[in-house]
């Protein structure tokens, strides 16, 4: 007996293929993620075949899992999450065998902007359904299809980190702990990684917390700069700097992510400190707005969707004059006055009222993200502290920062 079972919905050249197997495993670790509102309607049809000994019966089963999450309330705290249960079943059985059966079964998801199953205070994050084909011969064998998920992503969260190499502020190897700190309590789905020497990337992959957020891994090619993602990637381009810094191969990268046919460019930076510009006689000001500058020259509008992110070496604003964080410093304005990019703490984004100091909301390292539609939407932001005070040291002398987006279409 033949089992298959072939989807429908996912778009052309995306379909799944999913064929009947002895022993067919139970789980499945590594799901298919949907994105965009052309995906919303997935229809699955399940064919069996047998011509010796007929086919009694072929279903479809599967469970749709409604998963929902709170705003961040506390930065030491992760979020409250929701999950409500649905079932689905087709079959196409008999008393009488036919030489083979067909049955089909169809899911239709909802996009953030129309979910409305979530409890009050919750807010839309995925919808994840399992699906398993199974189909019973004339003698009474029972074939059955891998477990697979179809994971309908209404919002993804999007970090930034400076790693310090892999070692934590007492200088002790942080590798589980970093991928525990990323996946296990904050679930981040795309990491823009600095000071994140390749060796180390490697080691964190390995850890059994990273999980799928090594699925995909993409680095600069200086030893610096690194992109993890649950999700595909599709380009990965370095791009030097024009001004060289001595012994140092000055450099940022972007990578264009498939967010199911919807690309996304997320360029990863590290630039100029201050420490480096004064050891070297260079102006430290003026050398971080020419990098800037040179990143906007890729990533200016028109294009593609962007998010830009990474060590800034300096506070998104004016700090010396500007106590009240009102004027954007002057290296950044090239982010700050071209729209659509909004900083993920700013308005109109929900800002990063959950981090309780003020000054970590807009140090140094940053994200900026194309509000616009085609592009995303924020849904919360905050400032991902690694510790509960005087307990283990601090992973980095920077904080993980973290944005939460949807799709806007």
């Amino acid at each position: 007996m033949t089992l298959r079972y072939v989807t429908s919905g996912i778009g052309a050249g995306r379909e799944r293929q999913v064929d009947g197997v002895t022993g067919a495993p139970t789980t499945d670790n590594l799901p298919t993620y949907l994105f965009r509102q052309a995906q919303k309607s997935l229809t699955f049809t399940a064919t069996a075949a047998d011509p010796a000994r007929g086919v009694t019966s072929v279903k479809l089963q599967g469970t749709l899992n409604v998963i929902c999450m709170q705003r961040r309330s506390d930065v030491l705290l992760r979020e409250g999450f929701s999950t409500q249960t649905f079932t689905f079943s087709n079959q196409n059985s008999a008393t009488t065998t036919a030489s083979s059966r067909t049955t089909s079964l169809s899911i239709n998801f909802k996009s953030y902007a129309e979910e409305t199953r979530c409890p009050t205070d919750y807010l839309p994050y995925r919808q994840d359904f399992s699906l398993v084909a199974e189909s019973t011969d004339g003698n009474g064998g029972v074939l059955k299809t891998p477990l697979k998920r179809y994971v309908f992503v209404q919002s993804f969260k999007v970090a930034t980190f400076n790693i310090l190499n892999g070692v934590d502020v007492a200088g002790v190897g942080s590798a589980d702990r970093l991928a525990q700190h990323m996946n296990d309590r904050n679930d981040i789905d795309v990491v823009m990684l600095q000071e994140s020497r390749e060796n180390t990337v490697w080691g964190i992959t390995a850890s059994p917390y990273i999980k799928e957020l090594s699925r995909q891994v993409r680095f600069s090619g200086n030893d610096d700069l690194t992109v993890m993602s649950k999700f595909p990637i599709s380009e990965n381009v370095p791009v030097q700097f024009s001004q060289p810094l001595e012994g140092y191969n000055h450099r940022w990268h972007y990578v264009v992510l498939d967010l199911g046919g919807f690309p996304v460019k997320v360029a990863n930076l590290h630039l100029i400190a201050g420490s480096v510009a004064e050891n070297r006689g260079i102006p430290e000001v003026p050398y971080r707005r020419q990098e800037v500058d040179e990143v906007m020259a890729h990533m200016r509008n028109p294009g593609m969707p962007a998010i830009i992110g990474g060590d800034m070496n300096a506070d998104v604003f004016r700090t010396d004059m500007d106590p009240l964080f009102t004027y954007v410093r002057y290296e950044f304005e090239f982010f700050y006055y071209t729209p659509p990019y909004k900083h993920f703490c700013l308005p109109p984004s929900t800002g990063c009222h959950v981090t309780p100091e003020t000054p970590p909301r807009y140090n140094l390292d940053q994200l900026w993200v194309w509000v616009s539609t085609p592009g995303f939407g924020f849904v919360d932001s905050y400032t991902a502290y690694d510790r509960l005070p005087h307990l283990t040291p601090y992973l980095s002398d920077h904080r993980m920062q973290v944005t939460r987006l949807y799709i806007n279409e």
